[in-house]
């Protein structure tokens, strides 16, 4: 029996890009929500909400990234920055149909720049070493 020309192509680069996002923007959620309720308890002041939603949005992506490359297999810079701009669009989105002022904030560029860099992170995490030949 020959393999259909769908089933002999590898993983499709672009899914595991978008389920990489995904999976970031879940954890990053789960990340807000545990220190939203830190903030609420006491534990850490409101003052550094600010730099603890960039430092989620950078986790979060850094997981995303890293589960979507070991999904994928090769090319894991690729799929990285691949899962770190569809992260950035669906939390842009999102962003533009909750609050008027968010897109145009301050925090914008510099939630781009972790969640990139997350992203990048995450896909030199998973990649493999080369190996020497002989």
């Amino acid at each position: 029996m020959r393999k259909s020309e769908d089933r002999k192509s590898g993983p499709n680069i672009v899914v595991n890009a978008v389920m990489g996002g995904a999976t970031g923007f879940m954890f990053a959620m789960i990340l807000l929500l545990i220190l939203a309720v830190l903030t609420a308890m006491g534990k850490i002041p409101e003052k550094f909400m600010r730099e603890a939603t960039v430092l989620a949005c950078g986790l979060g992506e850094l997981i995303g990234a890293f589960t979507a490359a070991k999904r994928q297999g090769g090319r894991t810079l690729i799929i990285g920055i691949g899962s770190g701009i569809s992260m950035f669009l669906l939390t842009l989105v999102i962003s533009a149909f909750t609050e008027q002022g968010a897109l145009s904030g301050a925090l914008t560029p510099a939630i781009l720049i972790a969640i990139m860099v997350g992203g990048i992170f995450g896909s030199f995490l998973c990649a493999a070493p080369r190996r020497s030949r002989r």
